[in-house]
């Protein structure tokens, strides 16, 4: 949805309700009339108060959607970074462990050897 569109409707939606509360209002059209005047700055500014808060919101949202994106954009880098500190890592213990598990292949076979010596 565009933003543009939902906060002409919020002011358009306000306005509108607000007239047709005032017209419906149980005074003459004289008093209306009145009243009609005496409120237009108000609404003017009530306006006014509304573009700027939306302006002040929009700007906002901007700031956290590019930090958000900085933040995720440096998270991914730091995981990438563990991830590829942690195989280095294992690498190394991964090494240790084949060499260890070969070593004790290498016993059992000597092992199994001597027992079928000691059979035989």
């Amino acid at each position: 949805m565009d933003k543009k569109s939902l906060l002409f409707g919020l002011i358009v939606g306000g306005v509108a309700g607000s007239i047709t509360a005032l017209l419906s209002a149980p005074s003459s059209g004289k008093e209306l009339r009145q009243q009609l005047t005496n409120s237009k700055d108000e609404w003017i500014a009530t306006v006014k108060d509304m573009t700027k808060n939306a302006n002040e919101l929009k700007k906002s949202i901007h700031v956290l959607t590019t930090e958000g994106k900085e933040m995720a954009v440096q998270l991914i880098t730091d995981v990438k970074s563990s991830i590829s500190e942690w195989q280095n890592n294992i690498e190394t213990n991964k090494e240790n462990i084949y060499s260890e598990v070969q070593s004790l292949r290498d016993t059992i076979e000597q092992l199994e050897s001597q027992i079928k010596k000691e059979k035989s």
